[in-house]
């Protein structure tokens, strides 16, 4: 039977995956809801949920989802990153600074980083510390040195500070 349950939670995942590359957001999010039910230590299902919510701009119920994922693994950094992302969307930075700090603490070559702290530069902005935006467009800018909107940034940032030299 275990094995049965398991083969029926991949199958949920795989044809929400489909349903989401069809734009079939809420068709998505219910067969990802649909494995948390038939397994609910799932981690990816979980993240799913999340990832479902964050897409259809529901980030109080994408952060519910992210907070079930890190119940079962308090060190997975896609939930901390994205549970970050939410608290961003909703306008709460600091608690997206945590987020997205926590994730990048957890795993600092994570695949996505360079969109994370993008973001994260951005919420150091909205709580007027311009010093961390800069050294976190800066690590962005290191990271992607022909991305001119970094460069930009970067200067935004210096001449905030009154840095002109």
């Amino acid at each position: 039977m275990q094995m049965l349950n398991w083969m029926r939670v991949r199958w949920h995942l795989f044809i929400g995956r489909l349903l989401a590359r069809l734009g079939r957001r809420e068709s998505a999010l219910r067969q990802f809801q649909s494995a948390t039910a038939i397994f609910p230590r799932h981690l990816q299902a979980h993240c799913l949920v999340g990832w479902a919510y964050e897409d259809l701009q529901r980030h109080d119920n994408a952060i519910a989802a992210f907070d079930q994922a890190l119940q079962i693994a308090s060190d997975c950094p896609y939930a901390h990153a994205m549970k970050g992302c939410s608290w961003a969307h909703l306008g709460r930075s600091q608690e997206a600074v945590d987020a997205l700090n926590r994730a990048l603490r957890i795993q600092p070559k994570y695949k996505n980083k360079i969109s994370y702290l993008e973001i994260l530069a951005v919420c150091y902005c909205r709580l007027d510390q311009i010093e961390m935006a800069l050294e976190t467009y800066l690590a962005a800018e290191n990271l992607s040195p022909n991305n001119s909107e970094f460069a930009f940034r970067v200067g935004w940032a210096l001449g905030k500070l009154e840095r002109y030299q």
